[in-house]
């Protein structure tokens, strides 16, 4: 088997977390309207105002900053109307229900939720037209509004890499005259082309570029903008399988050459096998996203292999893609029959083969993040890992037996999201999770692509696993650091708090010298990471960890005002002043009070800055006024927001 490809988290982060929003943000508007219920049978209930006002400003600020304007704005509005209700409880008291169900349906259409959604919708990206004639310009921004797209134009002559950088385009269209202008900037950012050609230039331009062919469309300007965006939208589902792994089974290794050139890219990873018997282990190894394979095989054949794939509970759900040279319908009808989710004839056009597979692994990430779990690895995303960790420590305390939970880290902290992680973490994560798993543990993702395990047994039975693990690791793989900590040294306490102390035990050794396990100790727990973040919203709190990550700061995260007050009384911050990025509007205890209970018990030993929707100039001034750094309204701006940060590395001394 020969596996290829790697990827740049990235460009794809941000499209993944509004995407998980998106998904999430349907369970709000049911919340919506319930509220709405309950306040046609009580409509001045105080405590069912409040929720109603809390819900409101949590969608004000956090669709905002995800991109959906139109739903911050909806927001917006009506929690100006809930806190008038608030104060006046006559005012509109037949209207409010109507009001807040209205509003419900409304939020359906501005985030594409129900039966009105489009199921094949990609988050809002940029498109960049360079040189654009005028009036292709202005229909493509008509039409990129109806689809959720930003258009961006520029002249290809002021294209350069600073400028390039700052659009961060995820799809750019340009006249093929301009492809070799551009090219030497955009193809080492792996940006996709949808090259405008009338026929002149069409082979030179499919072929410009390392890969091009799975990251350039051509097509005849006189199609329209409808065709372009069309094209630009196919690249981007094309380029929403970041980190998936095809395996190609074929005895013939030009079919394999070319599968491997028509397909690898950095968002996807080929890997051959020309030996179908060793089908069932390479699938136990690879644990590929999609499976690519003939039918007709010297001593083997496809559809009984697809067939055998199908049976077994653990690739039941694997995409399955046959080819043969055999087109009648009774061949097609025996593929669908043993359980195969394609078929591409013989000769293979290069075209139909990179849509096809396109599509399927599509479909394969859409049910996979559907279900909580990684769309390249299968590993569970963080939800549903807490809840497996939660049932498995139950069982083991109600035993009475000791049990480990570790954090496996990446050092190299550029691992953005589990579902952008690069892809040698993403062997490295399935490397570690088929031994792990082979022993009954444990195994999913974190944050970040982190992985965490709960082994049986104390810390050092765990220590001794993962310098093993750590001493078998492939050159090709990214160094890893693990926190452990057991439950006997954390007697009663919950999931969460392992986690944290976990997470705490990783972080020790960025800060000092260790080897690749460190176990977690009470006293370097309480030393204060670069960023104590304090939002409620669990999805903007997402995004401002992204944004925290991809800067390189070490951080604390809290939901409850009054939690973060009671921690951060007890960190130890050595002579440094970290950074509290602060709501306002907080369970437990607000923003304001936890900033000015702070300043008098622990004075100058952090800076704050506010992040919140209360930006009106009496907000800002008392903030500022009460010392405070700074202060960012949302919606937030996040490259604003990380272009601040690093002023803030210099504030603490730290090279941005």
């Amino acid at each position: 088997m020969t596996p290829t490809g790697d990827a740049d988290p990235k460009a794809a982060a941000l499209q993944l977390l509004r995407e998980r929003y998106r998904q999430t943000i349907a369970k709000t508007v049911d919340a919506f309207r319930q509220l709405a219920t309950r306040l046609a049978a009580t409509p001045a209930a105080p405590e069912l105002l409040e929720d109603l006002r809390r819900e409101l400003h949590r969608v004000r600020g956090s669709a905002g900053s995800y991109g959906y304007a139109d739903a911050s704005r909806l927001a917006e509005q009506v929690e100006a109307r809930a806190v008038r209700w608030a104060a006046d409880p006559a005012l509109e008291t037949e209207q409010r229900a109507s009001i807040v169900a209205h509003l419900a349906s409304a939020l359906e259409v501005a985030f594409r939720l129900g039966d009105a959604a489009d199921p094949d919708e990609r988050p809002q990206r940029t498109i960049l037209l360079l040189s654009p004639p005028d009036a292709l310009l202005a229909a493509a921004r008509t039409e990129g509004q109806l689809r959720g797209l930003r258009i961006a134009a520029l002249d290809a002559a002021q294209c350069t890499v600073p400028v390039l950088d700052d659009i961060a385009p995820a799809v750019i269209c340009l006249p093929a005259e301009e492809v070799e202008r551009v090219g030497g900037i955009v193809w080492p950012r792996g940006i996709p082309m949808v090259v405008l050609d009338d026929g002149v230039h069409s082979t030179r331009a499919a072929h410009a570029g390392p890969a091009a062919g799975s990251h350039v469309t051509v097509i005849d300007p006189g199609e329209g903008a409808g065709a372009m965006l069309d094209a630009a939208e196919r690249l981007l589902a094309r380029h929403s399988v970041l980190g998936s792994t095809l395996l190609a089974v074929d005895d013939d290794p030009s079919i394999l050459a070319m599968v491997r050139y028509f397909l690898e890219g950095p968002d996807l990873q080929v890997v051959t096998l020309d030996d179908p018997s060793r089908l069932r282990d390479a699938l136990r190894e690879v644990r590929p996203s999609l499976l690519l394979m003939d039918i007709q095989m010297p001593g083997h054949n496809g559809i009984e292999l697809a067939r055998a794939v199908r049976a077994s509970p653990d690739t039941a759900d694997l995409p399955i893609v046959l080819l043969s040279g055999e087109t009648d319908p009774e061949s097609r009808g025996r593929v669908h029959e043993a359980g195969a989710d394609e078929f591409i004839s013989k000769p293979i056009a290069p075209a139909q083969l990179r849509s096809r597979v396109a599509a399927q692994l599509d479909r394969r990430r859409q049910a996979q993040l559907n279900a909580g779990l990684h769309p390249a690895t299968g590993l569970p995303l963080s939800e549903r890992t807490h809840r497996a960790l939660h049932e498995a420590l139950a069982r083991t305390r109600a035993l009475g037996h000791e049990a480990t939970l570790a954090l496996v880290r990446p050092v190299a902290r550029t691992t953005l999201g589990a579902e952008t992680a690069g892809a040698p973490w993403l062997a490295e994560s399935r490397r570690l999770a088929r031994v792990l798993e082979a022993e009954g543990r444990v195994v999913g993702y974190h944050e970040a692509g982190e992985l965490l395990v709960l082994l049986d047994g104390g810390v050092e039975h765990a220590g001794d696993t993962f310098r093993a693990l750590a001493a078998a690791r492939p050159a090709t793989a990214p160094e890893w650091r693990v926190g452990v900590v057991s439950t006997g040294e954390l007697p009663g306490a919950d999931t969460d708090a392992l986690v944290r102390a976990a997470v705490e035990a990783a972080e020790t050794p960025v800060r000092g010298s260790g080897g690749a396990v460190h176990r977690w100790q009470r006293d370097e727990a309480l030393v204060a990471p670069d960023v104590i973040l304090v939002e409620d919203d669990a999805s903007l709190s997402e995004m401002l960890q992204y944004a925290l990550r991809a800067s390189g700061f070490s951080f604390r995260a809290f939901s409850n005002g009054r939690v973060a007050f009671e921690t951060l009384l007890e960190l130890k911050t050595q002579g440094r002043r970290p950074f509290v990025l602060l709501d306002i509007d907080l369970p437990g205890m607000d923003g304001y009070s936890l900033h000015e209970r702070l300043r008098i018990e622990r004075p100058g030993d952090f800076s704050y800055v506010y992040i919140t929707a209360h930006a009106a100039e009496p907000d800002q001034l008392r903030a500022l006024r009460s010392g405070a750094v700074d202060f960012i309204a949302k919606p937030i701006n996040l490259r604003i927001l990380m272009a601040k940060m690093a002023s803030w590395s210099d504030a603490m001394g730290r090279r941005g």
